[in-house]
This record gives structure tokens, sequence and C-alpha cells, in this order.
């Protein structure tokens, strides 16, 4: 990037993110602009969350975000350091591209909603009775009767979040793979789901939508009484920046594989 470097600023509404806020416009107030579009590099401010938050609400964005951590875990955020320079940071950092999912979801009522998530999407109870779904890949059924408390499909971005805790493997970001990922399985009993091409269209849809209720669960976005979910892997492309050898493929690697003791 140019050593004139112009930034856009845009926070959480936590204390520590409108801090940092503060702190960052009167520190780079000549690298500043207002407007997105006019923006080298977008820097958000805030957790996980936010930047998820960030990148479904801007689904045209075409600028490199450098997202820093202020909220907790910061999995896929870079540290928030005052002491190092912002602009040298952004100026040697590494890039990567996301892709979210592209969903359609069918509500009982037949109403339809479209979304994306860039980590996930799950269809899981919504009652205390176990679901009773029909999984289809490519318009052929695959499996009709799975039994549990739902199924998500997780990108690679999102296979070490609810994916890995849900038994999943983790997918590297340059995999071409998607996901298939059980939750709690009681039919097929102990099947934990699959891997798929990220050319796949998935269909999962609510056999029994009256008596076994589901919820969507699209990131942190949820969609009550939903009767069916598709899933295609969006063609939207997204930039993020990292620091150098602290990237999130360098993060997903050391989930795969994981230090010795």
């Amino acid at each position: 990037m140019d050593k004139n470097i112009k930034i856009c600023l845009v926070a959480s509404d936590s204390d520590k993110a409108s801090e940092a806020l503060s702190t960052l416009q009167e520190k780079y107030k000549e690298n500043l602009v207002a407007e997105v579009e006019e923006a080298d590099a977008i820097i958000t401010l805030g957790g996980d969350g936010f930047l998820l938050h960030y990148l479904r609400s801007h689904t045209d964005l075409s600028k490199p975000i450098f997202p820093l951590n202020l909220g907790t875990v910061g999995y896929l955020l870079n540290d928030y350091e005052t002491e190092l320079s912002l602009l040298d940071r952004i100026r040697k950092s590494e890039s990567i591209n996301v892709s979210p999912l592209a969903l359609t979801i069918v509500k009982e009522d037949g109403t339809e909603e479209e979304g994306i998530a860039f980590n996930e999407i799950s269809l899981i109870r919504q009652t205390p009775q176990a679901l009773d779904l029909r999984i289809s890949i490519n318009g052929e059924v695959k499996m009709d009767g799975y039994r549990g408390d739902g199924i998500m499909v997780a990108t690679p971005m999102g296979s070490t979040a609810y994916n890995l805790v849900a038994g999943g493997t983790a997918l590297r970001l340059d995999s071409e793979k998607i996901a298939l990922t059980t939750i709690l399985s009681a039919n097929p009993r102990g099947w934990i789901g699959t891997h798929i091409s990220n050319q796949d269209s998935v269909l999962i849809e609510n056999r029994n939508p009256q008596k076994r209720k589901a919820r969507a669960e699209l990131d942190s976005v949820a969609i009550e009484d939903a009767k069916s979910v598709e899933v295609k892997q969006s063609e939207k492309k997204y930039t993020l920046l990292y620091d150098k050898g602290r990237s999130l493929d360098v993060k997903i690697d050391r989930a795969i594989f994981p230090s010795l003791i």
C-alpha cells in the first residue's frame, strides 16, 4: 500500500472500543477519511461479533479490513497495540479472502428470508424435541430422517468456532470445502457429519415443522420457525488484513495441527 494510507475507523459501542476510537482518531487524524469509499483500508474496533456484524451489514464492501480486537476472544482479529504504528502494520500486512454462505430460509408460514453467514448456518431445535430432517446435496436426497438437536454448515473461516465445539474438524482456508456437521446426532448415532465441496448446494428440510419446530441461526442472528434452509457459497469475496505470521489461516492451521505436549 502507498505510504499515505487513508483509513476509515468504525467501532462497536463498547467502552473499550469507544476509547480506542478516540485514541486512534487523534493519533492518525491526518490519515482519516469519513467515507469508506475514500479509504485504502477500514479499521474495525470491537470483538469477533462486531466484525461479523459489519461484514453482514456491508454486502457491497470492496475495501480491505484490518480488524483490531477490542472484544474478548478476538480469534478473527489482530491484537490492539498502541505502541506499534498502525499504518506500518497495514502496509506490511498479509491479505486473505473469505466468502460467506448465501442462504435462503423458508419459514413455516411460507415466507422467505435471504441472508449470509461468515461462520456457519445452523438449523437447531426450537423445542425440547429432536429435529427430524431431510438433507439433500445438489438436489439429491442423501439422508431422509436424520434425528438430532440440529445440523450446521460451516465455512473454513468459521470451522474453528461452533463447528469445532460440535465435534467437526477445522478446514484450511484454501481447502475449497465446507463442513456439514451434526449437533448431537441421535440417528445415525455418533455421526459427526462430513466435508463437501464449496460448489455444492445443500438443502436441509424440517420434515415435521408443526411438531418439531426449528430455528435457523446465521452466525449470531436467529430466525424462528424455519421450515427449510438452502445453502450455497456466495461468489462475493471480502478481504481481511492481518499482521504477518499471525493471520487467520495460520491460526486455523494451528487448530488442525495442534502443538504436541
